[in-house]
């Protein structure tokens, strides 16, 4: 309540701390700015928030492929949830509903939000619907993730490995893994070692041997670049742009891959990629007062 400004009256249902399997921690919420019911679902932070998601077997769902635990808890939303939404709209009179998660919850939200294909003709065709997530795990397969592009959108920030991160991406790695350890053995220079498992790493990434899943909806990629700010500040120049789905099907152990999946790293790199945005519309202004111009840009938003 207190990071998103939401009055208290504005709190409709608050559930969370419970401990059970596929049962998703959330919040509703009403926005009066954007007259919409809003549905936000917490990422993994419990024991059973983790044993959903490595119950990553895939299972068919709708013409495509789904991670179960992500599914058992998008199901569970449906029988739960969606009544009370229903109720919340057409006592709000809301124009929209708005779902939003991180990571495990941003799957969830995504899988929930295809789910509500079904049930719109029969509900509220005019009730506009938008899904936003952050961090979303690698929850569906690639065609579904295409024909979601419209409906869901993903921010992922760096070298985040979760929206990475699928069964099948874990057995390229493994198999990588192999392929490094017999070349240990090898009496190949160290320069062939090398090609060898960088061959092996594209024959896997070309191959459907291992089938991936990936973060649905259009995705938008937040990354630092070497360039620096106007003027002397030492603010690195952060950059968001849209990308494909199968860009994230890699499994990249970095330095940084858990560290940039935190919500505080996206709260500040959405931020900074805001604030930069739109620093370089100010700076299209033309005029010899193009710097007061600037400021002002920047100010109106904040």
């Amino acid at each position: 309540m207190e990071h998103c400004k939401i009055p208290k009256e504005h709190m409709l249902v608050w559930d969370f701390g419970h401990w059970e399997l596929f049962r998703p921690n959330f919040f509703i919420c009403w926005d009066e700015r954007t007259q919409a019911i809003v549905l936000s679902i917490r990422g993994t932070l419990s024991v059973y928030e983790s044993v959903a998601d490595v119950i990553c077997d895939y299972e068919p769902f709708k013409d495509g492929l789904v991670h179960k635990g992500v599914l058992r808890m998008a199901l569970w939303l449906e029988d739960n949830v969606l009544p009370k939404i229903k109720g919340f709209i057409k006592q709000y009179n809301a124009k929209s509903l708005y779902l939003t998660g991180h990571s495990l919850g941003g799957a969830a939200a995504s899988v929930f939000r295809m789910m509500l294909s079904d049930h719109i003709l029969s509900w509220d065709p005019d009730l506009e619907i938008k899904t936003i997530c952050f961090a979303t795990a690698a929850s569906v397969s690639a065609n579904l993730c295409r024909q979601y592009e419209s409906e869901i959108t993903v921010y992922i920030n760096e070298q985040d490995v979760i929206p990475r991160l699928s069964f099948g991406s874990l057995k390229d790695f493994q198999s990588l893994i192999m392929t490094a350890s017999t070349m240990l053995t090898s009496p190949s220079p160290i320069d062939e070692k090398l090609e060898t498992i960088s061959q092996k790493h594209q024959d896997l990434l070309k191959s459907d041997i291992h089938p991936k899943l990936y973060a649905p909806g259009k995705i938008y990629f937040m990354y630092k670049t070497s360039r620096y700010g106007i003027r002397q500040t030492q603010e690195p120049h952060y950059v968001c742009e849209e990308s494909d789905a199968e860009n994230f099907s890699d499994c990249k152990f970095t330095e940084k891959a858990l560290f940039h999946h935190f919500l505080d790293k996206y709260d500040n790199s959405l931020r900074k990629v805001s604030f930069f945005r739109f620093l370089q519309i100010g700076a299209s202004i033309p005029g010899k007062n193009g710097i007061n111009q600037r400021r002002d840009v920047i100010s109106g938003i904040v």
